[in-house]
């Protein structure tokens, strides 16, 4: 079960970005493959606590009302134990873009339902880890008919997130719609 699914020779088959970022002024973009949850935590190690997580819920199926979910601050053992507790469920489904925020250094790692990431902050120190991590320079993006999969085995996952941490609710953003 993965996230996006593209269309070759009329079969709809998964996809999985190839292991690239390309550097663009103040940020990174990143093609995220499929289970990279390692990435994800391994960007997160490089930010400064504390951090908060903003949850865009933007494809709902009954959990709980489309909009941005943000969480209190919380330390980076904290952040990686929810990844890593809800992590088959964050890296399979698109119903959410998910968000790391450290005001400490200004830094954003926002990771998308297209399993793209964009990190904000130091460039520099996320381009090291990336090419440490098998990353190469390139062009990574979703210019392409593709299906987003929003499964329901994950309909509870997505119910315990909001029973996991403090919530604060607002409404989505007009960028946040589909």
């Amino acid at each position: 079960m993965k996230k996006i699914s593209v269309e070759i020779n009329n079969e709809w088959i998964d996809y999985s970005h190839k292991p690239e970022f390309e550097e663009q002024t103040n940020r990174l973009i990143i093609g995220l493959p499929n289970d990279s949850i390692s990435i994800i935590t391994g960007l997160i190690n490089l930010i400064s606590e504390p951090i908060s997580i903003l949850y865009v819920l933007h494809t709902p199926r009954g959990e709980a009302k489309e909009g941005r979910y943000q969480s209190q601050y919380l330390s980076k053992n904290d952040i990686i134990n929810f990844i890593e507790q809800y992590s088959e469920f964050l890296v399979s489904d698109s119903r959410f873009d998910i968000w790391f925020h450290s005001e400490t250094d200004n830094s954003t790692i926002v990771w998308d339902r297209h399993n793209m990431v964009f990190t904000y902050g130091d460039v520099s120190v996320y381009e090291k880890f990336l090419l440490k991590n098998g990353f190469t320079s390139g062009k990574p993006g979703m210019k392409f008919s593709h299906q987003h999969h929003y499964y329901s085995e994950f309909d509870n996952n997505a119910k315990e997130i909001f029973n996991e941490l403090n919530w604060s609710y607002s409404p989505l953003k007009k960028e946040d719609i589909q």
